[in-house]
């Protein structure tokens, strides 16, 4: 019997990344439940936890006490020929108890018979699932985390890392308060072909060399030797934290196509995945970010010396916005570095008309912003499965 037989799909990931941590990362200590647990103590949708499991987490909760700990699904089907990404749970305990250990795995017990869950299923033609169980040491409040996707799935000679600031890009973790940012690699040469906006700034040298060298030498030389990968990870102390490895479902094959000539304010092509599922073929409206806008040397000394001739560069700013929206009355994709509600409303009122939200673009279809957004990384794999 395999790992994935006994254990399921995450958990013979995490194995591989045991086996193979000579590569220069950290695995976190971790027990694993097979499907044992799962068909004792769930059926009929009720969680009873039999005798077996309660001596489990006993020993569960003395090996852990004091730390905090994720408790993680690991399916039979998961993490295979399909993602299961985002489907079923994964539950963080921040106190470790008796009963908070049990809890949690009653919910990523459950997660199994959910509605998002069956409909996966559905989709996918697949037969009812069993559950296995990861029970690992959370590291909690590390300088950076995030997945990287040893391939690109929408290009695959690139490696891509989406990352964040503290806890906020461990997808599992749920948590959107932060900030992510992209660094695409090309593999050949390691240079950097896509980074987001303010990337330095965010990660300082450390950082920098931290996950745009060492982090992408230590995956590169994962798929070199396994297989194009989904990874998370976290760092922590200069340390690089690896916790979860699946293979890439969904890698797209790269095609040349020539573009032809085309007005400017024509669409120059369309496509069914950008980083999901979409189709782009409306013109594009640009916003260049307003708090850069008026935090320039130039903005600011007018600010300080003539304060009627800022206000009239503030309106201008916006009245070329207002301009663009009026020559589309069909629609456009507005792309914007960040579009938040404050800035939407000081842009109503310098522009002196209408405070609302949406006043100024009030004809887009769309809003694509660069540097205002969370990890979607694994609901955007769903896309391109279903896409398929």
């Amino acid at each position: 019997m395999t790992i994935r037989d006994t254990f399921g799909g995450k958990a013979d990931g995490l194995v591989w990344l045991v086996e193979n941590s000579d590569l220069g990362y950290i695995v976190p200590e971790f027990e694993m439940l097979d499907f044992s647990f799962y068909i004792d103590s769930y059926k009929n949708e009720t969680f009873t936890p039999s005798d077996a499991l309660l001596k489990k987490v006993d020993y569960i909760v003395d090996k852990f006490k004091g730390q905090e700990i994720i408790i993680r699904s690991s399916s039979k089907k998961e993490d295979g020929k399909n993602s299961f990404s985002g489907i079923y749970e994964s539950i963080n305990i921040d106190k470790v108890t008796k009963k908070t250990v049990l809890g949690a795995i009653g919910k990523v017990y459950s997660s199994v018979d959910s509605t998002k869950a069956k409909n996966y299923r559905l989709e996918h033609n697949i037969e009812d699932d069993l559950m296995g169980l990861i029970i690992q040491k959370y590291i909690s409040e590390p300088e950076f985390s995030g997945v990287v996707f040893t391939s690109n799935p929408t290009y695959p000679d690139d490696m891509s890392i989406e990352f964040s600031k503290g806890a906020g890009g461990v997808v599992s973790r749920n948590d959107k308060s932060e900030r992510s940012y992209i660094v695409d690699i090309y593999k050949k040469t390691g240079k950097k072909v896509f980074v987001s906006e303010r990337y330095l700034d965010i990660l300082g040298h450390s950082g920098y060399e931290l996950i745009g060298n060492e982090l992408f030498n230590i995956c590169k030389a994962i798929e070199d030797r396994n297989m194009p990968s989904d990874i998370e990870f976290s760092i922590k102390n200069k340390k690089i934290y690896l916790f979860q490895k699946r293979e890439i479902t969904d890698i797209c094959e790269i095609k040349e196509v020539n573009i032809p000539e085309y007005a400017e304010d024509k669409g120059i092509g369309s496509t069914n995945i950008v980083r999901g599922t979409g189709k782009i073929t409306l013109p594009i409206v640009k916003m260049s970010d307003f708090g850069r806008f008026i935090t320039r040397p130039e903005m600011m000394m007018l600010n300080v010396n003539n304060k009627e001739a800022y206000r009239v560069a503030e309106r201008v700013f916006f009245e070329k916005l207002k301009l663009q929206n009026e020559k589309y009355p069909k629609g456009y994709i507005f792309l914007t570095d960040e579009f938040g509600d404050t800035t939407s409303k000081y842009a109503g009122e310098v522009s002196g008309t209408n405070t609302s939200t949406d006043f100024l673009t009030s004809n887009k279809k769309a809003v694509i912003t660069t540097n205002d957004s969370s990890l979607y990384s694994h609901i955007m794999t769903i896309a391109r499965e279903r896409e398929e």
